[in-house]
């Protein structure tokens, strides 16, 4: 599987303004690129990078399956980096995204699934329902992971806009329980080994 990291964004040797690293190959061989606060994310298999920006303090990259397009997508990882962010916690940003929808589509429902700590790292994991989104006249389930780093505050997202089958769930929960973050400054925060 591949990785993101925190700190450069490669793809095919280009160097890009995003601050991820596009590894190939096993991560594990690829652990000497890691340096300082990383978060690790894979691109997922039959996936592609489909957009990538940076708005004052945030990062986003946004993959998609590699036969769809962003106009036209049915399912979709989003990665956000709020740079430099010390006031978000994955709580907040739970009850912030549980509010935020409530407003924009009737019916809304989020679910904590679990929080805590993994790798020193406070976590929260939940799913957002949409049962109609006004825009798009489609229904939209999100699964969230969000991790409060030292440096930055993670939140990995993946989204489709229809109701997801019990496997494709299995699946995407897995994926999101291997996103993590680490840092090669400290031990509690340990980064995989070569």
């Amino acid at each position: 599987m591949h990785r993101l990291t925190a700190n450069i964004l490669s793809i095919k040797g280009a160097l890009l303004m995003l601050g991820f690293a596009f590894l190939p190959g096993s991560f594990a061989s690829e652990a000497s690129a890691l340096k300082n606060e990383n978060l690790l994310v894979g691109l997922p298999q039959g996936y592609k990078m489909a957009y990538q920006t940076r708005v004052k303090n945030m990062k986003i990259t946004e993959m998609i399956p590699q036969s769809q397009s962003l106009k036209n997508w049915s399912e979709m990882v989003t990665v956000q980096i709020f740079l430099n962010d010390k006031k978000l916690s994955p709580i907040k940003f739970f009850h912030l995204m549980r509010s935020t929808p409530a407003k924009a589509c009737k019916g809304s429902r989020a679910i904590l699934i679990k929080k805590g700590f993994e790798n020193g790292y406070a976590f929260s994991f939940f799913f957002l329902i949409c049962p109609l989104n006004t825009k798009t006249k489609k229904p939209e389930y999100t699964w969230f992971k969000t991790i409060r780093g030292k440096d930055s505050f993670y939140v990995v997202q993946k989204a489709w806009k229809k109701k997801p089958a019990k496997s494709s769930i299995v699946k995407w929960t897995k994926y999101l329980r291997r996103v993590s973050a680490c840092d090669t400054r400290k031990a509690r925060h340990k980064c995989p080994a070569k």
